[in-house]
């Protein structure tokens, strides 16, 4: 729950494998279905799924024991880190497609209290950019998809904010550091 709104019933978490790591400029294909439907559709084999579907893509460890599915409007993607102890997590890149409520996406001065075994101990969120001034990027058409073509994150906020190093992963100007590409290629860049 963020800012009072919980999250939807068909929201959830991934978990990459503890081992998973990726260099600058590398690429990991992730599908969001099955891999049997991604192979049928590409030709081959993504590094992960969501939907422990075939063994030559291990699945990320979701909190339901089902598939997803991302329906191209009012869809947010969050990258995070979590050490597994904070309170807090840390951003890593959002992607908001398609969004008409955004009122989710701000968690400054949001309090939490982690898994310290109830300690009273709390720890709030900084601030970030405030939901009327977050550029989003529109929902891609059927048989389209979104890909980053800046992969600096734009004018992106660096310092003191709720990412990883301090970014504010929540002011990046997603209208110019994404475009909407006809014929989805995996895996390139």
């Amino acid at each position: 729950m963020v800012n009072g709104v919980a999250a939807g019933g068909l929201d959830f978490n991934m978990r990459f494998p503890e081992d998973t790591t990726i260099t600058a400029g590398e690429v990991l294909v992730i599908a969001v279905y099955t891999t049997s439907g991604f192979f049928t559709t590409y030709g081959f084999y993504p590094d992960f799924d969501t939907y422990a579907s075939h063994e030559n893509s291990p699945a990320m460890g979701g909190t339901y024991g089902m598939a997803y599915n991302l329906n191209d409007v009012d869809e947010m993607i969050i990258f995070y880190y979590w050490d597994g102890s904070s309170d807090l997590v840390q951003d890593i890149d959002y992607l908001g497609i398609g969004i008409e409520n955004l009122t989710y996406l701000d968690k400054t001065g949001v309090i939490i209290d982690g898994p310290d075994g109830d300690s009273g101990a709390t720890s709030a969120y900084l601030k970030d950019t405030a939901v009327a001034s977050q550029p989003l990027v529109a929902a891609p058409g059927n048989g389209q998809s979104l890909k980053r073509t800046d992969f600096n994150e734009g004018t992106e906020t660096l310092t003191g904010r709720n990412g990883m190093f301090g970014h504010d992963e929540t002011s990046e100007d997603y209208n110019n550091t994404f475009e909407v590409a006809d014929s989805p290629t995996p895996g390139t860049l």
